[in-house]
């Protein structure tokens, strides 16, 4: 006899829930890319590393959001949910800049695109780092050349 797991049914506050933060980062995204001048560091090098800094950062968390509104238990964060996660964080990207393409004072720039595409990549492969230094050692199989030094 087979004992089949029966699915709840996901309750639509639940997914609200789960989606809002990503939303409302997405939506903070949307703000600071809808003026029309950014504050400015005076030394130009320095304002530039900070503020493509900045596109990494706020595109780590909102791939790590997105994943989180995927797979809201880490034991269905599977690669799919993080390949999922990761292109629509992408997919944003490429719209926030459109978008900053018709706001005066701002353009769109594809080199961007790309910071914030590696920006969610690196976010989500930090999560998937620290997820696996926070299972027990038990469930993670030795390396063959561990093994082979015993």
């Amino acid at each position: 006899m087979t004992v089949e797991r029966v699915r709840q049914p996901v309750r639509h506050s639940a997914i609200w829930r789960r989606a809002l933060p990503a939303l409302l980062w997405a939506a903070l995204i949307f703000v600071f890319s809808s003026q029309a001048e950014l504050p400015r560091v005076p030394v130009s090098v320095l304002d530039l590393v900070l503020k493509k800094a900045a596109h990494l950062a706020e595109y780590a968390v909102l791939a790590i959001l997105l994943l989180r509104a995927l797979a809201p238990v880490r034991s269905e964060a599977t690669r799919g949910a993080f390949l999922a996660a990761w292109a629509l964080a992408v997919i944003y990207a490429v719209t926030d800049e459109i978008h900053q393409a018709f706001v005066p004072g701002r353009s769109a720039a594809a080199l961007d695109v790309l910071i914030d595409a590696l920006g969610a990549m690196l976010g989500l492969a930090g999560l998937a780092a620290a997820q696996r230094l926070r299972e027990p050692t038990l469930t993670r199989p030795t390396p063959p050349y561990l093994d082979q030094q015993r």
